[in-house]
């Protein structure tokens, strides 16, 4: 390749507009090809294609049919497609293993913070009129919605639980209330605050009474979920704080673009394939293929990191589960080529331990939470960006 076609890294950062860090992870994830040479000096230098460079930044540049690619720096999550989930640095799986999704949310915010957090007064007011004003039979997730929709009616309050004085105080109380009125909406009327996300979680969705072990698994999937990089709701959820929309805002405009079942409700369906798996006994549904919800992602290439966690502490537990998902695996694996992915393992959650047939949902939008509080703090950092043009394609 002659030199004229070749660019190093700190041009192709300014060709794309990123840091050069970003280059790097581009590369890495197989968008750009590297070469080598020597500088002047004997060091190892990295060269690119200047035509993909070029290319890559045209497709940041425009909408295309079908898709619509974005590439934003972020310092929160990074998301590699062989299978691993960082959280600042942190493995999420490590973290899911030890730690609750409050420190976890304290992480993604950079605070320093851990420890339990308080209810915000007047906390059981605010559910029972959640309850007043929703229709019989709305799904939990649907509660919690209600709940940060009541919160952003709110005038912006400052906040007095002792945040350092770096501009961002009132604004993490905002997301400490949210998650945890979000997390009390999700139970039956006077079920409440149980001391802390995860307990209040599990037993606001469990049929029964829940046992520590299923409050742990609880636990564990609110922390997988807490942050998943720029998924289609944290767009919103940037788009909304790019616009300067106050922290609740920002919070139920990430809320609500999880209502689809391309997206946060996906373990529904993901719960009626597993059913229809259970009282098959094993024999294979036609319907599996490669829409087939519960299977497969537009990110990771093998495994979801989050999906192998939850499945394989479920199996620790239930030997007979474990081998029934292992058919299911390979039954769709022979069909699709895909694996597992975190809706899966939510249905299997959900049917195993006796929680709400929409508890999925609800697990999801509470433990993302976190990490719609973390990229709107981020997003804050920047101009109003969120501006891409249409392509006209009407009468004329």
């Amino acid at each position: 390749m002659a030199d004229r076609e070749r660019v190093t890294v700190a041009a192709a950062a300014d060709l794309l507009g990123v840091r050069r860090e970003t280059v790097y992870a581009y590369i890495s994830r197989g968008l750009l090809d590297r070469s080598h040479t020597v500088d002047a000096n004997g060091h190892r230098a990295s060269l690119l294609d200047r035509a993909q460079v070029q290319a890559l930044a045209e497709r940041g540049r425009r909408t295309r049919a079908g898709s619509l690619e974005l590439h934003l720096d972020t310092a929160i999550t990074e998301l590699d497609p062989q299978g691993r989930l960082l959280f600042r640095g942190l493995d999420a799986t490590s973290l899911a293993t030890e730690r609750s999704l409050e420190d976890v949310a304290e992480i993604l915010w950079q605070t320093g913070r851990s420890g339990a957090w308080s209810p915000p007064d007047g906390l059981d007011a605010v559910v029972t009129h959640v309850h007043a004003v929703c229709p019989r039979g709305a799904s939990p997730a649907a509660r919690a919605r209600v709940a940060l929709g009541l919160l952003a009616a709110r005038p912006a309050q400052r906040s007095s639980d002792g945040d350092a004085d770096d501009g961002n105080g009132a604004e993490l109380g905002a997301a400490r209330e949210a998650m945890v009125l979000s997390a009390c909406a999700l139970g039956p009327e006077g079920s409440g605050w149980q001391g802390d996300l995860a307990t209040t979680v599990a037993h606001g969705l469990s049929v029964h009474d829940p046992s520590p072990s299923t409050v742990d698994l609880v636990r564990r999937a609110l922390v997988l979920l807490a942050d998943h990089e720029l998924a289609t709701s944290t767009i919103a959820v940037r788009a909304a704080a790019g616009t300067g929309a106050a922290m609740p805002l920002a919070l139920l405009t990430g809320a609500a673009a999880l209502g689809g079942p391309r997206h946060g409700t996906a373990s529904r369906p993901a719960l009626d394939l597993w059913a229809r798996w259970l009282d098959n006994r094993g024999a294979v549904l036609p319907e599996i293929d490669r829409s087939t919800a519960g299977f497969g992602h537009k990110v990771y290439r093998g495994t979801d990191p989050r999906a192998d966690h939850l499945l394989a502490e479920l199996g620790r537990d239930d030997p007979g589960l474990d081998l029934q998902v292992e058919a299911l695996r390979l039954a769709a694996l022979q069909r699709t080529g895909m694996e597992p992915n975190v809706d899966l393992a939510l249905a299997v959650l959900t049917q195993a331990r006796g929680l709400h047939h929409d508890a999925g949902e609800g697990i999801f939008l509470v433990g993302r939470l976190a990490g719609f509080a973390a990229h709107t703090l981020e997003e804050r950092r920047q101009p109003l960006r969120f501006r891409p043009r249409a392509v006209y394609t009407g009468r004329r």
